[in-house]
C-alpha cells in the first residue's frame, strides 16, 4: 500500500491532520539521526511519550533509512569540522571504507575511536531537529491538506 493510501485511511479513521503531520514529522526527523540501529527505539518511545501514531512513525522512520546513511559523512565531516581532535584520519583524509573495514575488523575500537563523533553528531542532530520540527510540521500540514483535498 502506497503511503498517500495509509494517509488518507487514516484521516478517514478520524486521525487528526496535525496528529499526522507530528508523527510524520517525528518519523523522518528521527530517521535521519546519526546513530545507526537505535532509531525504531526511539520512534517507539516517542511514539508513546507524545501520544503519536506508532504506525505512520515508524513507517517514516523505515523509509527515510536511505537519507541516514547517506548524511553519516555529513555528520562525520561536521563534527571533525568542529572539533578536528575527535577525527581518528589525519585531515582531509575521510573515506567510508576506512570506517567500514575498521568497524570489520575490531568494533570495539570503533567504537572507543567513534564514541565522541557519534554523541557529538547526536547533539547536533538534536538541536538541528528541534530547529526544524515547527517548520517541517508546517510544510506536512500543507502537502496532507493538498493529498486530503484531492482524495474527497
Amino acid at each position: 500500500m502506497k503511503i498517500k493510501q495509509v494517509l488518507i485511511n487514516e484521516l478517514k479513521k478520524g486521525v487528526s491532520v496535525r496528529d499526522i503531520s507530528r508523527a510524520i514529522c517525528m518519523g523522518f526527523l528521527i530517521g535521519i539521526g546519526p546513530i545507526m540501529g537505535i532509531t525504531t527505539l526511539i520512534s517507539a518511545f516517542v511514539s508513546y511519550r507524545f501520544n503519536l501514531n506508532q504506525v505512520i512513525v515508524q513507517s517514516i522512520n523505515y523509509l527515510v533509512y536511505p537519507l541516514q546513511i547517506i548524511f553519516l559523512p555529513v555528520y562525520f565531516k561536521v563534527v571533525t569540522f568542529i572539533f578536528p581532535n575527535l577525527s581518528p584520519f589525519p585531515p582531509g583524509q575521510f573515506e567510508v571504507a576506512k570506517i567500514i573495514s575498521l568497524f570489520s575488523d575490531s568494533p570495539w575500537l570503533f567504537l572507543k575511536q567513534f564514541m565522541g563523533i557519534g554523541l557529538v553528531a547526536m547533539l547536533i542532530w538534536l538541536v538541528m531537529s528541534l530547529m526544524f520540527y515547527r517548520l517541517f510540521l508546517i510544510v506536512i500540514q500543507k502537502v496532507i491538506h493538498y493529498f486530503n483535498r484531492d482524495s474527497r
